[in-house]
């Protein structure tokens, strides 16, 4: 679920640059009721119970991506499985454009659930059939180490700024394999 710090910080990379991917990672919340959008502030509640009551998800998986003119053809990814984050990313760097990581600003919230489509639970998420269709596209095995910690540019404090540590992701990222 996203909120309007997600759209803020839309607008201000869509003002910034022509090609970019915005990623970041998720905050899995625990949410047991409808949630009722129709409070005026239903987002800022939704963001106070993420950051009060919600983990923020490791750094190899994001789930907030949103592109503008970047993604032509993509490979026949199983979305919503493990394994095309990563390949999102790597395309972004590829093709040389702004890779923004939005973590710090918005917080996007995954609401907790069972595995019970996935026969043995969420053991099997980076295990099982789907997942292992989305790592076995692509040319090569380079792209899936991307992560976050790609970004070339950071949304902190309502202000893009740029990553100088972005070049080294991929060696940080490969070395955990």
């Amino acid at each position: 679920m996203l909120a309007s710090d997600f759209r803020a910080a839309l607008e201000l990379a869509s003002r910034t640059y022509n090609e970019f991917l915005m990623i970041g990672r998720r905050w899995d919340t625990d949410i047991r009721e409808p949630w009722d959008f129709e409070q005026a502030d239903w987002d800022h509640r939704l963001r106070s119970l993420a950051l009060l009551s919600g983990k923020q998800n490791g750094r190899v998986g994001s789930t907030i991506s949103v592109s503008r003119d970047l993604y032509g053809k993509m490979p026949p990814f199983l979305i919503g499985r493990n394994g095309w984050d990563p390949w999102l990313i790597w395309f972004a760097r590829k093709s040389e454009a702004r890779l923004i990581d939005v973590s710090r600003m918005v917080v996007a919230v995954h609401q907790n659930h069972d595995y019970a489509y996935l026969r043995q639970g969420a053991a099997s998420l980076h295990g099982n059939a789907e997942a292992s269709y989305n790592w076995s596209l692509g040319d090569d095995a380079t792209w899936h180490y991307y992560t976050v910690d790609a970004a070339t540019d950071k949304l902190l404090r309502g202000h893009l700024m740029a990553n100088r540590l972005h070049g080294l992701a991929l060696f940080k990222a490969s070395s955990r394999y």
